[in-house]
C-alpha cells in the first residue's frame, strides 16, 4: 500500500480548495452577466409591448428575476467563503497567509457583492413600483 506524503496532501487540498474558489467566482461573475443578457432582453420586449395585461407580467417577471439572482448570489458568496475559509486554513498549515493579509490590508469601500446586489435590488423594486402602477391603473382609471 503506498502511503502520502505530508506535501503531496497539502497540495492536493490547495489545489482543490483554489479551483473551488475560483469555480465560485467565476459562477457569480456569470451569474451577473446572464441578468443582464435576460435584463437586456426584457428592456427589448418591453419596448414592443402594446397591451397592458403584458406590461404586468413583464414587470412581475423582472420582480421575480431579480429575487431569484439575489438567492443565486447568496449561494455564490457561500460557496465563495466556504473555499475562502479553506484556504485560510491551508495556509496557517504550510505558513503563509495571502488571502488573509488580502483582506486586511484592502479597504473596499464597494466589493462585488454591494454591486451584485445593488443591481438586482434596483431592478426588483423598479419592477415592484411599475407593477404596483400598472395594476392601479387598471383597477382605478
Amino acid at each position: 500500500m503506498e502511503t502520502i506524503n505530508s506535501n503531496d496532501l497539502i497540495k492536493t487540498k490547495l489545489e482543490y480548495a483554489r479551483s473551488l474558489y475560483l469555480h465560485a467566482s467565476s459562477l457569480r461573475m456569470k451569474n451577473f452577466n446572464y441578468f443582464l443578457i435576460i435584463l437586456a432582453g426584457s428592456i427589448a420586449l418591453h419596448s414592443n409591448i402594446k397591451s397592458q395585461s403584458m406590461y404586468t407580467i413583464t414587470y412581475l417577471a423582472g420582480m421575480l428575476l431579480g429575487m431569484l439572482f439575489i438567492l443565486l448570489d447568496m449561494r455564490g458568496k457561500k460557496l465563495l467563503l466556504s473555499a475562502s475559509s479553506e484556504l485560510i486554513k491551508i495556509e496557517e498549515a504550510i505558513d503563509i497567509n495571502i488571502i488573509k493579509k488580502r483582506d486586511l490590508d484592502t479597504f473596499q469601500l464597494m466589493s462585488h457583492t454591494f454591486v451584485y446586489r445593488a443591481v438586482y435590488l434596483t431592478v426588483s423594486t423598479f419592477c415592484i413600483v411599475m407593477l404596483i402602477k400598472n395594476v392601479w391603473s387598471i383597477f382605478f382609471r
